[in-house]
């Protein structure tokens, strides 16, 4: 069974209860986006259940709840919480589980620790077995913060697959992941390009447009203004991947070539 559990501490001051709950809500929902963006973005995301509260100490404990299978994905989705938070405090890199508005939900957690609260996560499966914790130090925070500051604009494209897709009200936004990355990208796409994106669901595409990127060359957003399938390469003998020209044997076979030279030798 896996447990995700949220501690606040402020030396030997009272936590204030406020604070505590908006926290623990607050890292629930990194969870969550954490769980969509390793790829359960079709799926809603697993509900957590409250399974032990120690009100002296400042501490809940949550277990997902539902299915095997969601509760699995969202075991791996905390997991993969602790980790990135252990990532940020070494680097401002944003960690693979991570996007843009994670971060921006890392800076609501982290008003907890502004105020002298220290926020510690861990998080369990396999009934302890295999346990992971990490805190929202203040170097977490300022990797975070610089992680959204810099950021730079170029025209590039983004190969991979659409994995999610998102047209509620106004909204124009698909989830590419990324091969190069080895992470989702969020794209936003104009109006006319619908009839495209709902063609290549699930597919291999070619997009280009405008990216936003960190200053570690990381793509945390871009703007599709073009879009195209990938067909599926077919297999290429080695000689012609990595043969000898035509033009250079006069157009004779490479292998025929090849050993004509040899003989001659």
């Amino acid at each position: 069974m896996a447990a995700l559990e949220i501690s606040l501490a402020r030396g030997d001051e009272p936590v204030d209860a406020k604070v505590f709950f908006e926290t623990a809500g607050e890292v629930i929902d990194l969870v969550q986006r954490a769980e969509r963006n390793i790829g359960g973005r079709q799926q809603s995301p697993a509900r957590w259940a409250l399974t032990e509260l120690r009100v002296g100490s400042a501490v809940a404990v949550a277990s997902p709840v539902g299915e095997e299978s969601d509760r699995r994905r969202a075991c791996e989705a905390s997991m993969r919480l602790v980790e990135g938070l252990n990532a940020l405090e070494s680097s401002a890199t944003i960690p693979p589980a991570f996007d843009v508005d994670m971060l921006r939900s890392l800076l609501r957690v982290a008003r907890g620790h502004e105020v002298g609260n220290e926020v510690r996560i861990s998080s369990s499966a396999d009934g302890g077995k295999h346990l992971i914790q990490a805190s929202v130090a203040a170097r977490t925070i300022q990797h975070a913060k610089d992680a959204l500051a810099a950021r730079k604009l170029e025209f590039d494209s983004v190969q991979g697959e659409i994995d999610r897709l998102d047209v509620r009200g106004s909204k124009r936004e698909v989830s590419i992941f990324d091969i190069e990355q080895n992470r989702s990208v969020r794209a936003t796409f104009p109006p006319e390009l619908l009839a495209d994106v709902l063609r290549n669901i699930k597919q291999r595409v070619a997009a280009w447009g405008l990216a936003q990127r960190t200053a570690a060359g990381q793509t945390v957003a871009f703007e599709i203004e073009k879009l195209e399938p990938l067909a599926d390469r077919p297999i290429m003998p080695v000689r012609e991947i990595a043969g000898i020209a035509p033009w250079w044997t006069d157009g004779e076979d490479p292998t025929e070539w090849v050993r004509g030279q040899r003989a001659g030798e």
